[in-house]
């Protein structure tokens, strides 16, 4: 916003201009550019900054070079963030305006800080190079801190993205320090927490919080920037699935496996369709997740080998072990549900006298010999559903496994009821 004023306060200084000027169609375009932008709309910000990439070239000659100089500057900054912004897949499109940008940057010192900043930005994304991404980041902060003191969002943005940087060299204390000078920032400033600055920061964060293993608080960061970054783009953007990547990677250390396996199917789902071309740094991350997306499958299947039909194989003796552990104390109320009486109860207590462990496993063991075929994982977990122990049949059979049973006796009951006229 500072060098659009800066820019069309100094064209109304410098040259005087009838509608049919040049200058001012470039003027009126560029305007309507960061109105496209502002709203969102960054592939009709793209369409009209290209168009002022090509009338910058026709502007009158008489113009003072610094003037020309500072629009050309403007347009390709605002053009590279265009398409940064609207597909992180195109860091070479970009980068060439960043550069353009910097080259007519002048003695705009604000416009010269914003434009390293992108490029520290751009230059990290592909993976190879972060000791010259940390060059122009940190050109940036000191420009920053001269132009607005130590607490501005713009400083906030770069401290982020320096954390990123340093993380990827594997220096988490400097990647820590960076990212709680942009944290205290952003809390003194009250920031509104939909701005992009708190989602990247969260997501640095997130990343940061993984380094360290701390894979809960991770997640936890890590849902704070999807729901602002949801907001943001409608859930229609790269930034989206790589962020879900990381979650997903983040839940599968956690031991939360079919969550995992669900979220990196949605992440992969976007990530397909909205990137051809992704950038070395989102492929790296993409890489890991797939090969954590396989890990969940093939743990999901050794419970749904068939898919719906494995809920109608017969237990393996050891999840029926696994069960009969955690429902020792109250084995009797699933007993009841897999259609044992009480004379059954009496005698399994007498078989195994004081010993409620090996009661429950007596019982389970005698459920499956008897009923043969049809002692099904439905079965079971549906007494296990009865009795009130949902978390048992998610902790043994996977959480998918239940959701299908429960989905499968919803849809009997409905069968079952009578239709209402």
């Amino acid at each position: 916003m500072a060098e659009t004023q800066e820019l069309e306060a100094t064209a109304t200084t410098d040259v005087v201009v009838d509608p049919a000027d040049p200058c001012k169609v470039f003027e009126e375009l560029f305007k309507e550019g960061k109105e496209a932008f502002a709203k969102r709309n960054f592939v009709e910000a793209e369409r009209i900054y290209r168009q002022c990439v090509e009338l910058v070239h026709t502007l009158p000659i008489r113009l003072p070079q610094s003037v020309l100089d500072r629009y050309k500057a403007s347009v390709h900054f605002e053009l590279g963030r265009s398409l940064m912004t609207q597909s992180w897949s195109k860091s070479d499109d970009f980068k060439h305006h960043f550069h353009q940008a910097l080259r007519n940057a002048g003695k705009s010192a604000e416009l010269e800080a914003k434009i390293r900043m992108r490029l520290g930005k751009c230059i990290y994304l592909e993976g190879e190079y972060s000791h010259e991404a940390e060059a122009y980041l940190q050109k940036a902060m000191a420009a920053f801190r001269r132009l607005h003191g130590p607490k501005s969002r713009a400083l906030a943005s770069v401290h982020t993205a320096l954390g990123l940087v340093y993380l990827d060299q594997d220096s988490r204390r400097d990647a820590s320090s960076q990212l709680t000078l942009a944290g205290d920032i952003l809390d003194s400033a009250l920031l509104d927490k939909k701005n992009p600055c708190f989602a990247d920061y969260k997501r640095a964060l997130g990343l940061l919080r993984m380094k360290e293993k701390y894979f809960s608080d991770a997640a936890k960061q890590l849902r704070a920037a999807l729901t602002v970054y949801n907001g943001l783009f409608k859930g229609n953007h790269p930034i989206i699935s790589i962020v879900q990547m990381s979650l997903g990677i983040c839940l599968y250390r956690s031991d939360k496996i079919a969550d995992s396996h669900v979220m990196l199917t949605t992440a992969f789902d976007m990530f397909d369709e909205t990137v051809c071309n992704p950038a070395p740094r989102f492929k790296l991350i993409a890489d890991s997740a797939r090969a954590v997306l396989e890990k969940c499958s093939r743990q999901i299947k050794r419970h749904r080998p068939d898919g719906d039909g494995s809920i109608n194989m017969c237990p393996r003796d050891k999840d029926l072990r696994a069960v009969s552990l955690r429902i020792a104390g109250t084995w009797e109320q699933v007993a009841g549900y897999l259609l044992f009486n009480t004379g059954d109860y009496k005698r399994i207590r007498r078989e195994n006298h004081l010993d409620m462990y090996a009661q429950s496993q007596a019982m389970l063991d005698e459920w499956k010999e008897t009923n043969g075929k049809t002692a099904t994982i439905a079965s079971l977990v549906k007494a296990l559903l009865g009795a009130g122990r949902k978390m048992t049949a998610e902790k043994v059979f996977g959480e998918q496994v239940v959701t299908l049973v429960e989905e499968e006796m919803q849809k009997r009951t409905q069968t079952q009821s009578p239709e209402l006229i």
